[in-house]
């Protein structure tokens, strides 16, 4: 692998690990308000998968139906997709006309089943049968969607024209707060939900929501 991919990958990782830790930025309200926002609207997927399932970003894009059981209601954690610039691929097996790569996820604990939520499965239900198949979330040319794009074109709309100021990972994080801060979910059920490589990176991130229960 090229000195330049190994660079970005690491950046990459970095950034995740400092998102990790960063302040929880929605607030209950406001997660009410920006899941009417996107309501209908072709992203609202990626707003459900990551706000009601907790999923990350790269895992909510590279989510396909295949990975969903709308009879055992379950989700399925087992891919991500992550935006690699061309240039830094060049001449490494990853070489591909496409600005995205698909990977496993971050870690072994990171590949996990997730139970479906009812407002997200009467939600997938309204595709028909027949269009159900490859990603759940894809480009009118049928394609994975870049999570330039989904920012740009589909998150950064959502929240401004709620005066909101988030990260997508912010999304992922309401989900941990909401289970253990209201739900009461037991903290390892949730640090297995989320994907976390030990309960104690779960501990450590919602540390400020356990304290104020």
């Amino acid at each position: 692998i090229s000195k330049g991919l190994i660079k970005s990958i690491k950046h990459t990782a970095s950034r995740s690990k400092r998102e990790e830790h960063q302040e929880l930025e929605l607030s209950y309200e406001d997660a009410v308000l920006l899941l009417k926002e996107v309501q209908g609207k072709p992203a609202e997927i990626i707003f459900h998968l990551q706000m009601l399932h907790g999923l990350r970003i790269g895992e909510a894009l590279g989510m396909t139906w295949e990975n969903i059981d709308l009879e055992k209601n379950t989700i399925t954690v087992n891919q991500q997709l992550q935006d690699i610039s061309m240039k830094l691929r060049k001449g490494t097996r990853f070489e591909s006309d496409s600005y995205q790569i698909k990977t496993i996820p971050k870690t072994v604990r990171s590949e996990r089943n997730v139970p479906l939520q009812p407002p997200t499965r009467k939600m997938l239900l309204r595709t028909p049968e027949e269009d159900r198949n490859g990603y759940v979330f894809k480009g009118p040319d049928g394609k994975s969607v870049t999570y330039s794009h989904f920012r740009k074109r589909h998150f950064y709309p959502a929240i401004r024209a709620l005066g909101l100021k988030l990260k997508t990972h912010d999304l992922r994080k309401f989900f941990g707060s909401w289970h253990l801060g209201v739900n009461r979910t037991d903290i390892m059920t949730v640090s297995k939900w989320m994907g976390h490589r030990d309960p104690r990176v779960t501990l450590s991130t919602y540390a400020k929501v356990i304290e104020e229960l």
